[in-house]
């Protein structure tokens, strides 16, 4: 994956658009389902996986360290339809 594309649950079509509210502008595009233990809709809430930009002169460890650092958003977005 990379930076702008999503996880999302079986029932999204996939290069369907969305935006979020913690990431700006920024569109996103759902290319891949991920783990069904992660990646899913419970209570009305859809869990998702977002490729996070890795930043200039990171190795993988530190990348690692960052991204698990992030832990989880919660957030509102907006998914756009064809």
């Amino acid at each position: 994956m990379k930076y702008g594309t999503i996880a999302v649950d079986r029932d999204i079509p996939f290069n369907t658009k969305f935006s979020f509210d913690c990431f700006g502008e920024k569109i996103f595009t759902a290319t891949d389902r991920g783990n069904p233990k992660y990646i899913r809709v419970e209570g009305g809430v859809h869990y998702i996986d977002v490729c996070i930009e890795r930043p200039k002169g990171m190795n993988d460890d530190e990348y690692l360290r960052y991204v698990n650092n992030m832990g989880r958003i919660q957030t509102k977005g907006k998914m756009y339809l064809d």
